[in-house]
């Protein structure tokens, strides 16, 4: 709120600017927290989260049991995952909209890697790679997208443009600069989201 202050003395009764408070994805209790602390809500425009689906997959517990998976196998999980963040999509706009803010997502996607050590393991990495440039793919952002717009999310800011995959992570909707966009179900799946809801985002692409 300190920092809203500065910026409402320069951009005072401007649309330019838009106050975001930040909360936990999986956690709607953090949501209310925020929002109600000194009536922050008050003060703010939109309730960020970050609702990335599929890292429940590279918890370093469970490693071994899911390089035994197959790449389908994965990605039926994944499908799962979406299901279950959409209930608490629809949660956290609800929350949101009760203080008169609207739902945003600071980062979005998937989240396909291993952490606590797990990165190290060549066989989870080269599985969530081969999840990602699959064409299931596609239908996943798809999916994704139109539950995140049904249950009440407005910008959402996809986890990342570009980007080469590694062992920290598949993140880029494509992988180089030039890649064949028939070669990036992400990117495919963006673009295709982004031209049937227009009026959504405000424009359409070629």
């Amino acid at each position: 709120m300190e920092i809203f202050k500065i910026w409402e003395s320069v951009f005072d009764g401007s649309d330019r600017l838009v106050r975001v408070l930040a909360a936990q994805s999986a956690n709607p209790w953090t949501s209310e927290q925020v929002m109600d602390f000194e009536d922050a809500y008050k003060h703010a425009d939109a309730l960020g989260i970050a609702p990335y689906f599929g890292n429940a997959l590279g918890n370093p517990k469970t490693q071994d049991e899911v390089t035994q998976m197959s790449v389908d196998e994965v990605l039926d999980k994944c499908t799962e995952f979406i299901a279950k963040g959409n209930e608490t999509i629809a949660q956290q706009a609800r929350l949101a909209k009760q203080r008169g803010l609207r739902l945003v997502a600071y980062e979005a996607g998937q989240h396909l890697v291993g952490h606590g050590g797990a990165e190290n393991n060549e066989k989870l990495m080269n599985l969530f790679h081969a999840a990602n440039r699959h064409p299931r793919m596609k239908q996943l952002y798809l999916d994704y997208l139109a539950g995140w717009k049904q249950n009440g999310g407005t910008l959402a800011a996809i986890f990342s443009s570009m980007g080469t995959y590694s062992k920290w992570g598949s993140w880029g909707l494509m992988e180089y600069h030039g890649q064949p966009p028939a070669e990036a179900p992400k990117y495919q799946a963006v673009l295709e989201f982004l031209n049937a809801n227009p009026a959504w985002w405000g424009a359409e692409l070629p």
